[in-house]
């Protein structure tokens, strides 16, 4: 029989700044990086997403002018010790996802926003999404009937 009692007096100690609400976005920070932590999309689905974030950058940090084909940033709105943000996001490949977009302030001091997630793939169920995640759009169900131009037979 294994000796449990190194399990049971041994501790597990989580930095300050990690969030574990499993129905959260969870943003883990590391200086100017913050890592933001979508869960499980599905594959060819757009959606919003809202979340706050706390920097050290003061409230006029701008959206980028140029941002990526995948991530476009709606709304920043300064928060107390920070900034709100929306965004649209659209999954367009399986798998593991990693965009980064970067803000800068009037000072040309900046930080950089990671989004990560994990896209599955069509007809592999529906996920259960964070709080502040919410579906705008998703690609039809190419293998449904109600999508295809054949009669059937006579």
């Amino acid at each position: 029989m294994a000796d449990t009692t190194a399990l049971k007096s041994s501790k597990i100690r989580f930095e300050e700044h990690v969030s574990f609400d499993e129905h959260a976005i969870n943003v883990v920070t590391k200086d100017n990086y913050f890592e933001v932590q979508l869960g499980l999309l599905s594959v060819y689905h757009t959606y919003e997403i809202t979340f706050q974030f706390k920097h050290e950058l003061g409230n006029d940090v701008e959206i980028p002018p140029i941002q990526t084909p995948v991530v476009d940033v709606l709304h920043l709105k300064p928060v107390a010790n920070g900034h709100s943000i929306t965004i649209h996001l659209k999954c367009n490949n399986e798998g593991k996802m990693h965009e980064e977009i970067i803000l800068t302030n009037i000072d040309n001091k900046s930080l950089t926003l990671q989004f990560v997630a994990n896209i599955m793939g069509a007809n592999r169920g529906t996920p259960a999404l964070k709080t502040g995640v919410k579906i705008i759009s998703k690609a039809p169900d190419l293998a449904s009937d109600t999508n295809s131009d054949w009669q059937g037979f006579d």
